[in-house]
């Protein structure tokens, strides 16, 4: 469990072994109610697609939790960074 301060910027790297194009976002999580807290962080609407190169800032990036949460996340595990990737191409 790691912990973060509002306005904390946080890096990220993933090493994709089988890329696959479709889509990704980062948001913050409520992981009581499954709800998104404030706007996603980041977005990319065709991630990692194998027929082209895979652009460095798809799989080493940086988010900024958000400064506007309040108490929202003031408790340990009251939410998480949730990074979803769509990958229904695979199905």
């Amino acid at each position: 469990l790691d912990s973060w301060v509002a306005g904390q910027v946080v890096d990220f790297t993933f090493d994709v072994r089988a890329p696959h194009k479709w889509y990704v976002n980062v948001s913050i999580v409520n992981t009581r109610t499954n709800t998104f807290i404030g706007e996603q962080l980041l977005y990319y609407s065709d991630f990692v697609d194998n027929a082209k190169t895979i652009p460095a800032n798809e799989t080493s990036f940086s988010i900024t939790i958000l400064s506007d949460l309040g108490d929202t996340c003031a408790t340990a595990g009251a939410f998480v960074v949730q990074y979803y990737w769509n990958a229904a191409s695979i199905d």
